[in-house]
């Protein structure tokens, strides 16, 4: 499973804009700390047309990659053409509250989720990974504590 990602989406959803690129900042490096659990590969896409001084293109995070459209291009409409190219698009889950895209994406048999559900997705995912016990069995500890002890007779 693929996530494409409608970015600037999930930033109006999540706060209140006071620097457009500022705040975009802050929104990819708190996901590159909280998709770091995730096994999917995810996309977030955001239009390349809001700055004249911004690059359409691409950059790469360990746990994801943004995408910026092309100035002709909006995000919507990259995530479409992405959809629309797939091989198999029934393995790509658009995350968006943007109807018109959803539909869009449904029709060419995409999955859509809320914003709402990716980011409960991304809560749980942290939640069971800082669950997880990082404590070594009492069968290794002796195992090393004896290890250790040989060594000091030597």
């Amino acid at each position: 499973m693929k996530y494409l990602v409608d970015g600037y989406n999930v930033l109006f959803h999540l706060k209140e804009i006071a620097h457009l690129q500022t705040n975009r900042e802050e929104l990819l490096e708190a996901f590159s700390h909280s998709l770091s659990c995730f096994k999917e590969r995810v996309e977030i896409i955001f239009d390349g047309t809001h700055f004249l001084d911004e690059q359409s293109g691409l950059q790469y995070f360990p746990a994801f990659l943004v995408a910026f459209s092309s100035h002709q291009q909006t995000a919507d409409e990259y995530i479409i053409e992405k959809i629309a190219y797939s091989k198999s698009p029934k393995n790509l889950t658009v995350i968006t509250n943007d109807q018109g895209l959803a539909r869009k994406a449904k029709e060419l048999l995409a999955h859509v989720q809320s914003i709402t559900w990716f980011l409960e997705k991304i809560r749980k995912k942290n939640k069971v990974k800082k669950e997880k016990p990082t404590v070594d069995s009492d069968w290794h500890m002796e195992r090393l504590k004896k290890i250790f002890e040989q060594k000091g007779r030597e």
